[in-house]
């Protein structure tokens, strides 16, 4: 049987900070894109809460509309779009898209938002899987997919589509990503800048003080646990696995990220991905990539990227679906054991 499966496909990971200041902090708490947010705030002065918590739920009701599978917006409309038919997206949501296409460049197609179909066949979309598509579905599904028929055309802020096949567009696994980037884009716009922003387990810490950020181990059991304490400092940490969004199938974990290659839920060794970099947008893209990638191959893709990124990946010893206190083998960067603070 699946878990529970919600509207935004990646991971959450377990937060927490340690305040240093004079002053009570100011933490704001709402819902957005299927799941929670969190803002906290050291030293807030005279920051208004009610009107800034008015403002960012205003901001990720935005965000959501825009981007989500399950509401009749943006995205929405791109995916009803005829094919040939030309569409001219919101500068937000090109740019959302170029970052997208330079993703799937960089990690050769593991990261491919125009799947969107396969994730409806397999039950992870906004409808309930009813039985699982044949290998005839799957490879139509499939012979529609891919970034070159998206029909993206880039030009500055702006960009058009004019779709070649009738894709489905499906950018969960960066949405929330992005919703942390315009959160915190807005209160540094407002002189903020000791402030931690969550949303579903994607972070970003800003450039004045720092938070202590806590790592799950994976556990298909339903426990939470810490494997590890990363402290951050005007980062973002986003983080994707496989033990909260899975079905299981003749004995086997077969996690919600799908292959893009062979359209199905490939099992793997892989059970979480931790992205650190200077973007949320981006680093939640290279998380979802790093669960199909072996980690010496994100390693190569990282160092490929502008600006400093680092990964903290556990791959487990079986994937057996009895065995949920499997030990895990830890691939990490150099630059995480320098965040790393005592459990």
């Amino acid at each position: 049987m699946r878990q529970s499966i919600k509207p935004i496909l990646t991971i959450a990971i377990c937060t927490f900070a340690v305040f240093h200041c004079s002053h009570k902090p100011l933490e704001l708490h709402g819902s957005t894109m299927g799941t929670s947010y969190s803002v906290k705030v050291r030293d807030p002065g005279k920051v208004d809460s009610a009107a800034l918590k008015d403002e960012i739920d205003s901001l990720l009701h935005s965000v959501d509309y825009r981007f989500s599978n399950w509401q009749k917006d943006e995205l929405f409309r791109l995916n009803e779009s005829n094919v040939g038919q030309v569409f001219r997206p919101s500068g937000d949501f090109c740019k959302v898209l170029a970052e997208s296409q330079h993703l799937w460049q960089l990690t050769n197609g593991r990261f491919d938002p125009t799947i969107g179909e396969l994730i409806d066949l397999w039950g992870f979309g906004p409808t309930e899987r009813t039985g699982e598509p044949d290998d005839a579905t799957i490879k139509t599904a499939l012979s529609r997919a891919g970034f070159p028929l998206l029909g993206l055309k880039i030009d500055g802020s702006t960009c058009t589509i004019q779709k070649k096949s009738s894709l489905t567009l499906n950018l969960s696994a960066i949405a929330k990503g992005y919703g942390v980037d315009r959160v915190a884009e807005l209160l540094l716009q407002k002189g903020i800048r000791d402030f931690m922003v969550e949303i579903g387990g994607e972070v970003r810490t800003g450039p004045d003080g720092s938070f202590r950020i806590g790592i799950e181990r994976p556990n298909y059991d339903g426990t939470r646990t810490l494997y590890a304490v990363l402290e951050s400092r005007n980062q973002c940490i986003a983080t994707s696995g496989n033990y909260r969004n899975f079905f299981k199938k003749d004995g086997y974990i077969h996690s919600h990220i799908l292959d893009p290659f062979s359209g199905k839920p490939t099992p793997s060794r892989i059970q979480s991905a931790t992205i650190v970099g200077p973007d949320c947008l981006t680093a939640d893209g290279l998380a979802t990539a790093a669960m199909l990638a072996e980690p010496e191959e994100t390693a190569r893709t990282l160092k490929q990227m502008k600006g400093n990124y680092e990964y903290l990946i556990l791959e487990s010893g079986t994937l057996k679906d009895e065995d949920t206190n499997f030990e895990v083998q830890e691939y990490s960067s150099p630059g995480i054991q320098s965040m790393r603070v005592p459990l």
